[in-house]
């Protein structure tokens, strides 16, 4: 498995990032369109939960 890293950006300065792991960056991508509505994690001891309809753009990246 690899680690990817997903950015939310929300507009302004406003962004959110959140590290899964995945066998394929492709499998990250889908899993970001498959999530219709409302997101919740957890990431280093914050809890986010935000509506996808509030996001401007994500980005997908390889942390390893």
């Amino acid at each position: 498995m690899s680690q990817f890293k997903i950015t939310y950006f929300f507009g302004g300065d406003l962004s959110i990032s959140k590290t899964v792991e995945k066998n394929e960056k492709a499998e990250v991508i889908q899993e970001v369109k498959d999530n219709a509505g409302l997101v919740e994690f957890t990431e280093k001891d914050k809890y986010y939960r935000f509506d996808t309809k509030d996001i401007k753009l994500y980005t997908v990246e390889a942390t390893n």
